[in-house]
């Protein structure tokens, strides 16, 4: 259960970093190696703890060759069973996945092709449900109440929701060279690009919430303007079932506590 926390937050952080990528065309490596430098970290230690992610996740897909795995209710166990098994099922979505990502941090390549391809590793969704699966039920199992693990997950969703929304949103505006975008329109375009995130955070954030960003962040063409008729629709809807979703976490919760107070 350790060996995958760890994995979920590799995994998560790379959800978050990839489309950082894309949208302000950067390098993640080369900004952690200048912090590591800044630190005055050695070349070649700064290098195995950029790398060390990346290590990790291929010691994680090298344990499912020695790890059983559930068919029709029973574990299988046999080596030979579960080898086969990954080869089938698993081996290509890890290739898929971790191959961009990889390339990239071995050879510092930073082709717009490579940094898209690596928008792939959100195939890897599917092992962060089983993740949180196994540790809800095993919190579920200990008699604990689990009402707070699925609000925090509920949270995490929509800050990773809002975050994709904010670098769609600050793309938009980046790749046009018309001189006519929200960034020019919000004198922000000079600006380091952690500056340029938050403001296009606060207006993914505003999306959500519907309470609107004002004129400067506003589209100011005719792209940004269908891109953000998609995102405030996508959002509204998104929103009223995440609010759904809390209501029915909180009646939940309050249905456990008078029940305990009964007791």
């Amino acid at each position: 259960m350790l060996w995958d926390i760890l994995i979920l937050h590799i995994i998560l952080l790379y959800f978050l970093i990839i489309p950082l990528q894309i949208s302000f065309d950067f390098i993640h490596e080369t900004f952690f190696l200048s912090f590591l430098n800044s630190l005055h970290v050695t070349y070649y230690l700064a290098r195995f703890l950029v790398f060390l992610p990346e290590m990790l996740l291929i010691v994680d897909s090298l344990l499912k060759l020695i790890t059983g795995y559930y068919e029709n209710g029973l574990v299988i166990t046999s080596s030979s069973h579960i080898v086969t098994h990954y080869l089938k099922k698993g081996l290509i979505f890890d290739l898929l996945s971790y191959c961009p990502v990889l390339f990239q941090s071995i050879f510092y390549h930073s082709s717009m092709a490579l940094k898209i391809l690596q928008i792939l590793m959100f195939l890897k969704v599917k092992r962060i449900k089983i993740i949180v699966s196994n540790f809800q039920e095993m919190i579920s199992l200990k008699g604990q109440n689990d009402h707070i693990l699925s609000l925090i997950k509920l949270i995490i969703q929509i800050i990773f929701f809002t975050h994709i929304n904010a670098c769609i949103w600050h793309a938009v505006a980046y790749y046009n060279d018309s001189g006519n975008t929200w960034l020019d329109s919000s004198n922000i375009k000079n600006l380091d690009w952690l500056s340029q995130y938050f403001y296009s955070f606060f207006w993914a954030v505003s999306c959500l919430v519907t309470i609107g960003s004002g004129d400067k962040m506003s589209p100011q063409n005719n792209l940004e303007l269908v891109c953000a008729t998609i995102i405030f629709l996508i959002s509204s809807i998104y929103f009223g079932y995440n609010l759904n979703c809390m209501r029915e976490i909180f009646d939940l919760m309050n249905k456990k506590e008078k029940n305990y107070k009964l007791f």
